[in-house]
């Protein structure tokens, strides 16, 4: 039904310009967690849409609890600590050098999934991780 790929660059050109609107915020706030505060309400009114969603309403009371664990955790990870980190870091950095090397996640999520979820290892998977790898020593450099 939906095209995996054509999702992806959708995120990719969503999340592109996020960084442009929060250099601008940085730099009129000296403290990551206020700005985070504010991010998340932002990201609090964008519940608003599940919430009234049927399909969503649906499925919640048969969701284990495990789930609603992994995605506590990776809400906590990703939109308070990532967040601290990654404003801290484009406020005191170059935008344009700082999304790419946080940008890098695929990295750590590649290791995983094969460590983790036993994702098989390729010769194109491979390729594509050292050529982050290189992106990221290139912007250090």
């Amino acid at each position: 039904m939906f095209d995996w790929f054509l999702l992806s660059i959708l995120t990719a050109l969503i999340w592109g310009i996020l960084p442009f609107f929060e250099k601008q915020a940085m730099a009129h706030i000296s403290d990551s967690f206020a700005a985070v505060f504010m991010r998340t309400i932002g990201a609090s009114m964008g519940l608003l849409i599940p919430i009234f969603s049927a399909p969503t309403r649906a499925s919640l009371p048969g969701t284990p609890f495990k789930a609603y664990a992994f995605l506590f955790i990776s809400g906590f990870l990703g939109s308070v600590i990532g967040q601290i980190t990654y404003l801290t870091a484009i406020k005191h950095g170059e935008v344009s050098r700082v999304t790419p090397v946080a940008a890098a996640w695929p990295i750590i999520a590649f290791i995983m999934a094969v460590i983790l979820l036993g994702e098989p290892i390729t010769v194109k998977k491979t390729v594509a991780i050292l050529v982050v790898v290189s992106g990221i020593i290139l912007l250090k450099a």
